[in-house]
């Protein structure tokens, strides 16, 4: 039997964090298949276009776990956010 997860993102989390969560959770229901992800966004709103390309470019979060910068990356968005 094989399993072909598919992720489609309708709401791309503030928190990268949480994407990483939303995608680990389906590579263990997986069990290591690869999980093919999309996400939606409208392409007139310049910080949803500007986040997701962070979030792809910038973290790789749909290449590659970042589960290892999981307290970098909270503490960057509290200093960020707190200024």
């Amino acid at each position: 039997m094989s399993f072909t997860a598919n992720d489609r993102t309708y709401d791309l989390p503030a928190n990268p964090n949480r994407l990483e969560q939303r995608l680990g959770r389906l590579d263990r229901f997986g069990a290591g298949q690869s999980i093919r992800s999309a996400a939606v966004v409208c392409e007139d709103d310049p910080a949803e276009t500007a986040w997701l390309a962070c979030l792809d470019q910038g973290f790789d979060v749909f290449h590659h776990s970042i589960a290892s910068l999981q307290y970098l990356i909270e503490s960057s968005l509290r200093q960020v956010t707190s200024d």
